[in-house]
């Protein structure tokens, strides 16, 4: 199975005071357990990077996101992609 997370599932992972965190890390847990294929895209990390530094601060970020985001498969959104997503849409 592949899994697709956005900023929202990461952001519920990362803050143990998100009302999903619990959900989320169990769930996390799961897929881990289940050898899924984990997928992002670079503009979710940047926004992810950005909300856990806003909302959690530095310190947390360098210390969680690292090991979270060694588990996925970057898609890496490049002009002509990004380009093409827009005529998709």
């Amino acid at each position: 199975m592949r899994v697709f997370f956005d900023t929202s599932a990461f952001y519920a992972l990362i803050s143990k005071t998100d009302k999903f965190h619990k959900e989320a890390k169990g769930r996390y847990e799961e897929i881990l357990s289940k050898n899924c294929i984990l997928y992002t895209s670079n503009y979710v990390l940047l926004e992810t990077i950005a909300l856990v530094q806003y909302r959690l601060g530095k310190e947390i970020l360098l210390k969680v996101i690292p090991p979270i985001v060694e588990n996925f498969e970057i898609f890496w959104i490049d002009e002509k992609l990004h380009k093409q997503i827009w005529e998709v849409f």
